[in-house]
This record gives C-alpha cells, structure tokens and sequence, in this order.
C-alpha cells in the first residue's frame, strides 16, 4: 500500500495524493500484464529477503491515471522496521530519453545509407546535430567528428582530434562508470564494437582534471558493417545527461 507520494509522483502519473495513498501499488501504476509478476516477485521477496530488482536501476513500463503506459526508471529500497517491510521508489520518466534513442536509431540507418554516398550529403545530415557524434575506423582512429562532437571533446578542428593519440583523448579527465569504477578507453561503446564485443549504452561521468567540471554522458554505439557484413567502423552519439543526474 502507498504510504507516501510527493508531488513529483502526483505529476508523473497524474494522480493526486490523496487517491494514491492507501491503494495497492500494483493496481495502482503497474499495468495490468506485469502485475502477477510484481506480486509473485513481492511475495519471494517477503519469504527469503532478496530482490534482484532491489538498489539498482531499472526500466519499467508504468502506468498514468488515464491508463496510458510510459517507460520509468525506477531505483527500488527496502527497509524493515520491527517484522514490517517498506519499500521507497525513486521514480523517473523516460520517455524523453526513449524517444531519443528512437532518434538516435533511426539517425544511424540513415548514416548506413548515406555514408559510402556523398560525403556533404552526409555532413549536411550530421553536422548540425546537437548531440555529438563520432565516427571510429578499423585502425581505432576517429574519422569524422561533427561540431557539437569537436567541441564536447576540446578540439578545435577534425584534423587536430585525427592527430591525437585514441587512448589519449581521455587523458584531461577522470572518467568513471555509474557505480563509480574506473572507464577506460577499451570500455567505450565504439571501440568495443571494433573488438567484437557486444556493446550496450554506457553512462559515464566525467570530471575535468584542471577546472573540475563534471558532466555525465550516455554512449551509444553502432557499427556501420561492409558489403561482406564486416564492421568497417562504428558511430557513436554522446547525449548529455548531467540535468537528469545532478
């Protein structure tokens, strides 16, 4: 049962206080497909005290006051006090984010068709985006960078970024991965891809060495593959998350 609800969560899900309190959270905002799991899950919880869901980041599909289903990212804790349990959810929307990644895909299909093409077709196409994107050949060299890329990684100019060392573009920085352990250079989405891994979204925070500043960035990789279905090089969007994370 709801025994808190601020008004972040008011907003979210469009429901007043006053309605959620008391109310069964699985009818509440959990669409009605997931609610067997979300009682079963609850229920193994309560007998055996381990939740794989519990003090990470997960995405969800939650559900609004008018029925209508978003993506969440939920951080869940539980707490006991006495033999009674509590559990507090950190509760974000991501639709934003989602439809980005949307983008984003659709972006790189695009980039797909459009890069054994004309290159200032190309440039006109990714150029002016906002999000950086790069470009990373077989040899670990970046290729192409756009402006918003250029300026994100301190380069005044393509050729100069081309001329630096791949492993030490990151030397200006202290960059660690969410849960705070260090990211190196072969951790990059990108560069994974080159080595043949398989290489999700990664969230990195970055503190400047000099000024101090910190940003957190989300990468997201794709490989761009030859006509024999090779990875001939791979592109990478970096989205500035520090608002959702500060």
């Amino acid at each position: 049962r709801v025994t808190y609800w601020n008004p972040a969560a008011e907003s979210i899900f469009g429901i007043p206080r006053g309605e959620a309190l008391g109310r069964g959270v699985a009818d509440l905002i959990i669409p009605e497909r997931f609610r067997s799991s979300h009682k079963d899950g609850l229920g193994r919880f309560l007998k055996d005290g381990v939740g794989s869901m519990l003090d990470r980041r997960v995405e969800l599909s939650a559900l609004r006051r008018d029925g209508t289903e978003f993506p969440a990212e939920l951080t869940i804790s539980a707490f006991r006090e006495g033999a009674e349990w509590s559990f507090t959810a950190f509760v974000q929307d991501i639709s934003a984010r989602r439809e980005n990644e949307l983008q984003t895909t659709r972006l790189v299909e695009e980039l797909r068709r459009t890069l054994m093409g004309s290159e200032r077709r190309f440039d006109a196409i990714v150029g002016s985006l906002a999000d950086p994107v790069t470009i990373r050949d077989r040899e670990n060299r970046i290729v192409y960078a756009n402006r918003a890329a250029l300026t994100h990684l301190g380069f005044a100019s393509l050729e100069e970024l081309s001329a630096t060392a791949p492993e030490s573009i990151m030397d200006d920085y202290v960059v660690t991965g969410e849960d705070g352990s260090e990211i190196s250079m072969d951790h990059i989405p990108s560069v994974r891809l080159l080595q043949g891994d398989a290489a999700g979204p990664l969230l990195i925070r970055t503190i400047h060495r000099q000024t101090g500043a910190e940003h957190w960035n989300l990468l997201k990789a794709s490989p761009l593959l030859d006509d024999a279905g090779e990875v001939e090089a791979t592109i990478m969007v970096i989205e500035d998350v520090t608002e959702q994370k500060l």
